[in-house]
């Protein structure tokens, strides 16, 4: 969700990376080009019922023209996307596939090499400025020969299904990546970076997988970094002119990364997606946060108890503070399109100018209070909110009527009217889309 949101506000931005290896040139294609083209289709093994880029590929045709195959003006091949090709095997060292030296963009993502580890061979393919080998399958170490790489400028090594994967724990990061100056995006999501009982150069302690963020200096025009639900915990002790190193970041997701404390991005304006979700983080919420990520804010599932004297909420598009020990006042945002605050202490009441804050966010489709001790009427004027899809006041202690406007909305509007678990009285519709109860 934490894309959609980016992307939703700010899509033109990512639209620069790659663009000049992305468009098609019809070009006829050189013979040695096909050649390593159809032996890298006979290496493979890929169900071809599955397939419908590689199993269209025909010696008799251009392969300029082949689904999947980008060419220059010269006929030399420069891109390859093979993603999702039902590929279940045949990469290795010596294949083809390491011979087209021309290869800048190259996509096997969602394939299945069955556990095979990286060919190191990979490193041979210099010109290389995109690389995605997200959920393929591939296990063990990260290849060192990848420092070779000194053109790249998205990596993808993401893993979902975390029952296996790739590691790094040697080489250690800070070698790996090094050389990769040119980096904008990194996905590291999934990666085992538990390396207990490896040096990690500055980046790691030799005892603790401890990813100190500093590690990544060189990479100046990271734009991405993800590095979520892996098994590290990442040093956020670190200076504001560490994090300076990162000047065009837009994208940091370090959620489960067992932090402690909130990194010092309070300087990184170009910062707009923040992800520090289930981790360890207690205390109040520093007013500086509300001067970044203003597309997408995560701060769920950590131990956050308020927010600092003087604090306000501007337009933040998601806005995620569920499962904290927060009480006070409910911080209203000025504008916002998803808004959680449930499984929290607020025990006040919601406030009487909710409907004007409502009526202020006409994006706002999903506002949750629901899991804390909010108590007295529901104001009638929170039936404001225009757009709203979602509303979740299940389980506090509001008392009361249930506002008609509710219930009108329920047959309109609303998807979900959640009240459950209240003091409520009133009737309500027949068949309406509502979820009221005791």
């Amino acid at each position: 969700m934490r894309t959609e949101f980016i992307t939703w506000f700010f899509s033109i931005a990512t639209l620069t990376i790659f663009f000049s290896i992305t468009i098609p040139v019809h070009s006829q294609c050189l013979e040695d080009q096909k050649s390593l083209l159809l032996q890298l289709k006979s290496s493979l093994e890929f169900d071809p019922d599955s397939s419908v880029k590689l199993v269209n590929w025909a010696g008799t045709d251009d392969c300029c023209q082949w689904n999947g195959v980008t060419c220059n003006r010269f006929g030399r091949v420069i891109g390859l996307d093979l993603n999702t090709e039902s590929i279940s095997g045949g990469l290795n060292d010596s294949s083809s596939l390491f011979r087209l030296k021309f290869l800048e963009k190259l996509d096997l993502a969602s394939n299945s090499f069955n556990f095979a580890e990286i060919p190191s061979s990979f490193g041979g393919l210099t010109n290389l400025r995109y690389l995605n080998l997200s959920d393929t399958q591939f296990v063990g170490q990260i290849p060192m020969e990848f420092s070779r790489l000194t053109r790249l400028g998205k990596l993808d090594l993401s893993n979902h299904v975390v029952s296996y994967g790739i590691q790094i724990d040697s080489p250690n990061l800070f070698t790996l990546f090094r050389n990769l100056g040119g980096l904008t995006e990194l996905y590291l999501d999934g990666v085992n970076i538990s390396a207990n009982g490896h040096e990690w150069g500055q980046a790691i302690s030799s005892s603790l997988p401890n990813l100190r963020l500093e590690s990544f200096h060189r990479l100046q025009n990271l734009q991405v970094l993800e590095l979520s639900y892996n098994s590290l915990s990442v040093d956020a002790s670190i200076s504001e002119s560490s994090l300076s190193s990162f000047p065009q970041l837009i994208d940091l997701a370090l959620a489960s990364c067992k932090l402690q404390k909130i990194p010092p991005v309070m300087n990184q304006s170009s910062l707009l997606g923040l992800d520090l979700s289930d981790n360890q983080i207690s205390g109040l919420i520093p007013n500086w946060i509300w001067n970044i990520s203003n597309a997408y804010l995560n701060l769920s599932s950590n131990l956050l108890v308020g927010f600092q004297h003087g604090f306000v909420i501007p337009t933040v598009g998601f806005l995620d503070l569920h499962s904290n020990q927060l009480c006070g006042e409910i911080p209203l945002p000025t504008e916002g399109a998803y808004v959680d605050y449930s499984r929290n202490n607020f025990s006040s009441s919601i406030p009487a100018e909710i409907g004007l804050v409502l009526s202020r966010l006409p994006k706002a489709w999903f506002f949750s209070l629901s899991y804390n001790m909010l108590s007295g009427p529901i104001p009638p004027s929170i039936c404001n909110g225009s757009q709203l899809e979602i509303l979740n006041l299940s389980n506090n202690r509001f008392s009361g009527t249930i506002p008609q406007c509710l219930i009108d909305k329920g047959t309109t509007i609303l998807s979900v009217l959640n009240l459950q678990n209240n003091n409520l009285t009133g009737d309500h519709a027949e068949g309406t889309r509502l979820c009221i109860g005791h």
